[in-house]
């Protein structure tokens, strides 16, 4: 994957864009739940 950052934006480099994925989510049903806690 490849980002185009806007000026004066600090890249991400590949283990913090790896890390951006939690590894503990495997369900479309477990991000629903987490996104809709975050979300209230």
């Amino acid at each position: 994957m490849k980002f185009i950052y806007p000026p004066g934006a600090t890249p991400i480099d590949g283990d913090e864009l790896k890390a951006l994925i939690p590894k503990h989510i495997t369900l479309q049903s477990e991000l629903n739940i987490k996104h809709s806690l975050f979300n209230e």
